[in-house]
Order: C-alpha cells, then sequence, then structure tokens
C-alpha cells in the first residue's frame, strides 16, 4: 500500500511576511493551488493523508482527484482541516473526529481516525497535525505527547488491526512525540542514512511530517525524499508547499 502523508500549507497561514525572499509568484493562491493539485494527482497513492486543508480547496481535490474517495474533518473557527483520500480498493468501515482535549484555549487541534478494509487486510488509520512544543518540554505537559497519546487510545478503543499514523507531527527524531509512538509500538518505516528532512519552517530545516506503522503487524519502507537544498523555494516551482510529501510503501506481515 503506497500511502503519503503531506501538509499542503493552508493558503490562510501564508503570509508574506513569513516566506521572505520567496517570488510573489509562488505564493498567489490560484497559480499555487493548480500545482498543489497535479503534484497529487501525480502521486498515485493508495491513501493520501492531508494536513492544512481548507473547506473550498477540498472541493477542488475531491473534482479533481477522481479515482479517490475523500474525507474532509474541518477544525471549529479556524480555516483548515484534515482530508485523507482513498482508492477505491479500500472499503472504509469507520470514520469519526478526534477533537483533542489538550490543546490551547481558541484553538483546536484535530485527528481523523478512520478503519478500512483492503486486498492485504484490515488497518486502523490516525491522519493528525499535532501541536508543535519544545523537546525539553515535560512529558506531562507536552501538548504533542498528550495528543498523540489521545489519538493512540481512542484508536485502540476500535477492534484490533495494525495501526498507521500519518501526519505533520511536528516532531523531530528525538521529540518526545516520537518516543511515545515508539513505547506503544508505532515505528517510522526503514530508511538510509537519519531521517530527511520534510519542511522549511523560518528558514531552517526541519523533520516534522511522518508515517508511523505497528510493526508487529506490518513491514514497510520509506520513499527517499529529494535534498531541501536541491528543491529551492519552498513554496516554489518544484514543490508548491513548505513541505514535502512524505511516501511510504507498507505490507501486511
Amino acid at each position: 500500500m503506497h500511502i503519503i502523508s503531506y501538509n499542503i500549507l493552508a493558503q490562510a497561514y501564508l503570509l508574506p511576511e513569513r516566506y521572505l525572499g520567496i517570488p510573489p509568484e509562488f505564493l498567489e493562491a490560484e497559480a499555487r493551488q493548480s500545482r498543489l493539485i497535479q503534484h497529487i494527482q501525480s502521486m498515485d497513492a493508495d491513501l493520501v493523508c492531508l494536513q492544512e486543508v481548507e473547506p473550498a480547496f477540498f472541493e477542488r481535490l475531491q473534482a479533481a482527484l477522481r479515482g479517490l474517495k475523500g474525507l474532509y474533518a474541518p477544525k471549529i473557527d479556524q480555516p483548515d482541516g484534515l482530508a485523507t483520500f482513498y482508492k477505491p480498493s479500500l472499503t472504509l468501515t469507520h470514520q469519526q473526529v478526534l477533537h483533542f482535549e489538550n490543546a490551547d484555549p481558541g484553538y483546536d487541534h484535530i485527528a481523523q481516525i478512520l478503519c478500512f478494509e483492503g486486498p492485504e487486510g484490515a488497518f486502523r488509520l490516525g491522519n493528525t497535525h499535532l501541536r508543535w512544543q519544545r523537546n525539553d518540554t515535560p512529558e506531562s505537559k507536552h501538548q504533542g505527547v498528550l495528543q498523540l497519546t489521545e489519538l493512540l487510545d481512542a484508536m485502540d478503543t476500535l477492534p484490533a488491526s495494525p495501526r498507521v499514523i500519518c501526519g505533520d507531527l511536528n516532531a523531530n527524531a528525538g521529540s518526545p512525540v516520537i518516543a511515545r509512538a515508539r513505547e506503544r509500538g508505532l515505528r517510522p518505516p526503514p530508511h538510509e542514512g537519519r531521517p530527511a528532512d520534510t519542511a522549511i519552517i523560518n528558514g531552517r530545516f526541519r523533520r516534522l511530517d511522518w508515517v508511523l506503522f505497528e510493526l508487529r503487524g506490518m513491514r514497510g519502507q520509506e520513499r527517499p525524499l529529494p535534498s531541501l537544498k536541491r528543491v529551492g523555494h519552498m513554496p516554489g516551482a518544484v514543490e508548491p508547499s513548505d513541505h514535502l510529501p512524505l511516501h511510504a510503501d507498507l505490507m501486511w506481515r
């Protein structure tokens, strides 16, 4: 199963002062979103987990991605949400939206929880965008850790099958978020060398995006990512978001 996690950068958050030095044509909404659609169409994935999706753009994606079925989860009183697209070879058996209890007042952090039956078997999927906090924040107060725990607890109430987590986890490899995932039996797929960076935030290269899977039920491989130095401007001509799409291939044991 070819699965993608991709933070597409909501247009509402694309403020020019945050993207200094990027040519204006790469920030303009219509052209950038058209490039995003073409980019996602070219990926030919079985499952596409998107973050920072605005409602009107979800409608455009639904119309363009004719071979995929789409599910949308908007945040409360915020301009964006989550979207998951899947091929008809996957049968949706359960869906819910989790609004995390551990969130700053006035902010809605969410996860899509979906269960599928596929040609190789069943699995549980969590698509999410977690809150960023420093790695030295105590785990008892680290919202990313607390939110991931909420998500896994909710998924564990569903009928047993391998679990998969996709999303912008706002976590690097040394984050307590990834440590908590490992404690709960989830791992990133193998990859060459150190985990590749997936985003440019305030001019710095960061690994923020992950596909995690349950080792006892699945095996997998993360596909190589291009060097952010070679990609150039983000958003730009090559990559229309400030994140790279993360590709993984998962197989049942």
